[in-house]
């Protein structure tokens, strides 16, 4: 349950239950990948978001289906640009 309120603060402007989904499954993945806890990828993703000047949920599918799955749509393709940047910093950012 917490899960599903941390994903829907992340995207407020979600319409379906794909949106929720595809913000978890980033979330899972930041956990994953870097041994985040979900509030801490949470938040990355949010800061991520400014950066990028796009939603988290925006931020979110493209690191699943750009980064992850290498399936960027065209209007993702700068937004997963700067995201693997941003991903290629992490590791650094963490260790401070």
């Amino acid at each position: 349950m917490s899960e599903q309120i941390n994903a829907a603060s992340l995207c407020s402007h979600y319409q379906s239950a794909a949106h929720l989904a595809v913000i978890e499954q980033a979330v899972g993945v930041l956990m994953d990948w870097y041994e985040l806890p979900s509030a801490q990828a949470g938040c990355r993703l949010r800061s991520w978001a400014a950066q990028c000047e796009v939603s988290p949920c925006q931020v979110a599918e493209a690191l699943v289906n750009g980064v992850c799955l290498g399936r960027a749509h065209s209007c993702q393709v700068t937004v997963v640009r700067q995201l693997e940047q941003l991903l290629r910093e992490l590791p650094a950012m963490l260790q401070t």
